[in-house]
């Protein structure tokens, strides 16, 4: 990636919208983090006043597993981590996170339990400091946990 791209990305015009927990959302509890599983059902997605990204995308990630993402750039790999830590809601379809619907766990909760490893350093130091910077802008005393799960 070069470091234009890097910038474009990181200062875009691109409207986030304010993803809040819902009135009855609840805390995502597990023992273990190798009794998570992921699915994404017919998820759709485009970004606002873009192209679409994700067409009736499914998938289903077995508890326990390690998953690599890997692609072209702009096939969506990064828009499936953005819908999974909810910095967007899926156009249509769902999420469901250890067997629950996401929209019905607390944001802070699934973010607890999800780490990524990006391909290179610079990503690795930018999304970081991105989740780090979303995180403290929504959770005033909260702090980037990662746990082993992806």
């Amino acid at each position: 990636m070069t470091r234009r791209k890097v910038h474009t990305l990181t200062h875009s015009n691109i409207q986030v919208p304010k993803i809040q927990d819902g009135d009855d959302a609840i805390p995502f509890v597990s023992e273990s983090s190798e009794s998570i599983g992921v699915s994404f059902r017919d998820v759709n997605f485009s970004y606002p006043g873009g192209r679409q990204v994700l067409d009736n995308l499914s998938f289903y990630v077995e508890p326990g597993s390690k998953v690599a993402i890997v692609g072209p750039s702009g096939c969506g790999k990064s828009t499936i981590l953005r819908l999974l830590f909810r910095f967007f809601e899926p156009d249509t379809g769902s999420i469901s996170f250890g067997g629950h619907d996401v929209n019905d766990l607390t944001i802070q909760s699934v973010r607890d339990h999800i780490a990524v490893v990006p391909q290179d350093t610079v990503r690795s130091v930018l999304m970081n400091r991105a989740l780090q910077k979303r995180n403290n802008q929504n959770h005033d005393t909260g702090t980037l946990q990662q746990h082993s799960f992806l």
